[in-house]
């Protein structure tokens, strides 16, 4: 008897104190008011789909030389050197799936985001 009163009084103690806890602060976003302007957050998301784009850039310059590195490795009979670059290979198809799934649902949700960004690339040659 004196465990299933010592269990009762351990689970009144845990109630206790979980009652006693602050109720969990609501952070969506609906509540909090960020206070940015429109044009200021089009100017964000917009560096936010460049850096993407330049990213997506990077990863399929990268993914077209390990794709000729698995090549390389086919022509000389490696077969471990096809297995490593074709694993990195199957990774970078991820990352590049990752890039356009980014733009593609900042152009949903912000329309006027690639012409931003458009403008706001500044070329060598100052255009």
């Amino acid at each position: 008897m004196k465990d299933k009163e010592d269990k009762v009084d351990n689970l009144e103690e845990v109630e206790k104190e979980v009652k006693a806890q602050p109720e969990v602060e609501d952070l969506t976003e609906a509540d909090v008011d960020i206070g940015l302007p429109d044009a200021d957050v089009l100017a964000l998301v917009a560096r936010e789909r460049y850096n993407i784009a330049v990213a997506f850039t990077q990863l399929k310059v990268r993914k077209s030389t390990v794709s000729a590195s698995i090549a390389a490795n086919r022509g000389t009979g490696n077969t471990d050197g096809i297995k490593k670059f074709e694993e990195q290979e199957k990774l970078l198809a991820l990352d590049l799936a990752h890039c356009l799934r980014g733009i593609k649902e900042i152009d949903k949700t912000y329309k006027g985001a690639k012409k931003r960004m458009q403008d706001m690339i500044v070329t060598p040659d100052g255009k």
